[in-house]
């Protein structure tokens, strides 16, 4: 929104957000509470090396995980998320780390808790 010295708001642009309200709006689900860490293993990541197929200590994707992970990825990209020891999301799912809600997150966790998103 941008305002001048007139008597309505006139709105300059219309975007689509980048994360969806019900993903955002999710994130008390994902999260019980705004310093949780969310447990990741190997079954929430869908990728996987020709070798990481053939290593049977390895769990295959589930498919809810990777739900979830997508999801994540989703939070990760708009800074409301990050990996807890490790460079990325995919580097925590495989090496089983976790993921935490950053600043940012903790206070968006806040508003919907709070039912004001």
């Amino acid at each position: 929104m941008f305002k001048t010295n007139v008597k309505t708001f006139v709105s300059l642009r219309k975007t689509e957000p980048p994360i969806a309200l019900a993903e955002l709006q999710a994130l008390t689900t994902h999260f019980p509470a705004p310093d949780y860490a969310f447990p990741l293993d190997p079954s929430f990541e869908p990728e996987r090396s020709r070798d990481q197929l053939q290593d049977p200590t390895i769990p295959s994707p589930d498919p809810q995980h990777t739900a979830t992970f997508r999801v994540l990825q989703d939070y990760v990209a708009v800074n409301l998320v990050r990996p807890v020891d490790a460079q990325h999301m995919w580097h925590a799912a495989m090496q089983s780390k976790s993921c935490e809600l950053t600043v940012l997150g903790q206070h968006y966790w806040n508003l919907v808790n709070k039912g004001l998103i």
